[in-house]
């Protein structure tokens, strides 16, 4: 996806990488087969069982800083009183932030917990679930008063983990920044939260930079690193996991995908430095997941280019341990074939600006057989890489015709939210959590930060951030 640039790293050339290359390539081979396999909790620190009628329960355990708290549904059942309605609170029927109606007290704020939330704290505090006594909720067409009066309960595991660990199905938003201190503004957590109610378990953060081809640079409108470092840690302690997303552009809102450096070394060296000072303020910050390049089309043609980008990734995965992956343009998946995925990531990535219709005013069912159709391709794609998929960008503007080229975002023509609800029912039953045995997840394009005006591509306030919180809470 084309986005707005950004100001500032400037990189020295220190030796002659490229000369390395091949040796980094056989290194890359042996990192590969003593990688950490997948983490495994610690311990399971307990099962508590919380009733619906009683607004606190404190459990006597002390959460610990540096250390992740994962929480499973194992049980119980919660009874709506007046109205008779059962239902297991795993979030099949009750929408949004009071999926399972339950909360943790994360320095005296109440924090909403469901099924597969990761929790970490600043500091060490005891263990409280809260139950949100009197407040209303949605269940179907109806708002219901949730707890007062309500009988049943619900069984809790805890799970401790000395890192966080990474959801088998990642379902997010892209929240960008246009502004040096959007990700800094006070409203930013309401955001975060209605994302987290859509029933995403991840949010995207976008850091748009340029380079003139010898150095990479943030602009002046471009979100400041300390306030990316805020926004993170807002997100985590809602149990959201992160990832960052590095796009690098040419100057005056050019495409990455046609940068044309006249010296490919020097302009890698750039990359290189640029993306390794990324890779480990993401470690420090515990980002759940890394992205330090998309679309970079023109410069994957060749082989030189891509040894570059082995050269670099391994390199990463030296100063960020989480999963690294490459968010690849459509037209570049001919090109890079199973041993590049293989040498430098732990997951392909793919912006899905797949062109579905002619039709301006298409309608799911409609829009099916396209995206069953690139699904085959992209299936047998996986299996021969033998990786899965992590959708990176996929989204749709309110506009007529939207689905037709959905990467375009100047394109000026008649607003038409339904055919944004339309592609958007359409993608959702294309990639459902079930088919996380090739696909990895997907990451809704985009909102904006706070004070900054919503583009026609976000779902808030439209009818499509409903459509979203169906399907994506309906699945936990």
């Amino acid at each position: 996806m084309r986005g707005i640039p950004r100001k500032g790293i400037v990189a020295g050339v220190r030796f002659d990488r490229a000369a390395m290359v091949p040796i980094l390539l056989l290194l890359a081979g042996v990192w590969a087969c003593s990688r950490t396999p997948e983490r495994v909790p610690l311990a399971e620190v307990g099962t508590f069982r919380i009733q619906a009628s009683e607004p606190f329960l404190k459990t006597g355990l002390e959460l610990l800083p540096e250390r992740y708290y994962l929480f499973r549904h194992v049980g119980g059942k919660v009874c709506l009183q007046g109205d008779r309605r059962c239902t297991p609170p795993r979030g099949s029927d009750l929408p949004g932030e009071e999926a399972w109606g339950l909360q943790v007290m994360v320095q005296g704020q109440p924090v909403a917990v469901r099924d597969g939330t990761v929790l970490t704290v600043d500091q060490a505090e005891e263990l409280v679930f809260y139950v949100p006594e009197g407040e209303e909720i949605t269940y179907g067409e109806d708002k219901l008063p949730l707890y007062q009066d309500n009988t049943g309960f619900w069984d809790i595991r805890v799970e401790n983990f000395s890192s966080a660990p990474q959801p088998e199905w990642t379902q997010g938003v892209s929240l960008t920044s246009y502004t040096s201190g959007g990700y800094c503004d006070p409203g930013l957590l309401p955001i975060l939260k209605r994302i987290q109610a859509m029933g995403a378990n991840a949010v995207q953060f976008v850091m748009v930079f340029e380079t003139d081809s010898k150095s990479i640079y943030p602009v002046d409108y471009s979100p400041r690193d300390f306030c990316l470092m805020q926004a993170t840690q807002a997100a985590r302690r809602l149990g959201l996991e992160v990832g960052w997303n590095l796009h690098v552009d040419p100057p005056e809102n050019g495409w990455r995908g046609e940068l044309a450096p006249p010296d490919h070394k020097t302009f890698f060296d750039a990359y290189r430095e640029f993306a390794v000072f990324y890779a480990q303020m993401a470690q420090d910050n515990d980002v759940a997941f890394f992205i330090p390049a998309t679309e970079m089309v023109s410069l994957t043609r060749t082989e030189e280019d891509r040894n570059r980008w082995l050269s670099i990734f391994l390199e990463l995965h030296s100063h960020f341990f989480g999963p690294i992956t490459y968010g690849a343009d459509r037209v570049e998946l001919p090109v890079l074939d199973a041993d590049f995925w293989n040498s430098c990531c732990d997951q392909i990535g793919l912006t899905a600006w797949y062109s579905l219709t002619s039709d301006p005013h298409p309608t799911a069912m409609e829009l099916d057989p396209a995206w069953a159709k690139q699904i085959s391709v992209l299936e047998r794609y996986a299996e021969s890489a033998q990786q899965r998929i992590l959708l990176v960008e996929a989204g749709y503007r309110a506009i007529e015709g939207c689905a037709t080229e959905p990467a375009d975002y100047l394109r000026q023509i008649r607003p038409d939210e339904l055919c944004q609800v339309e592609s958007f029912k359409a993608l959702l039953k294309a990639f459902p959590e079930s088919r996380r045995q090739l696909f990895s997840g997907l990451l809704i394009w985009e909102t904006t930060a706070p004070g900054e005006k919503l583009t026609d591509y976000s779902p808030l306030d439209k009818v499509t951030e409903s459509v979203i919180r169906q399907a994506w809470t309906r699945a936990r």
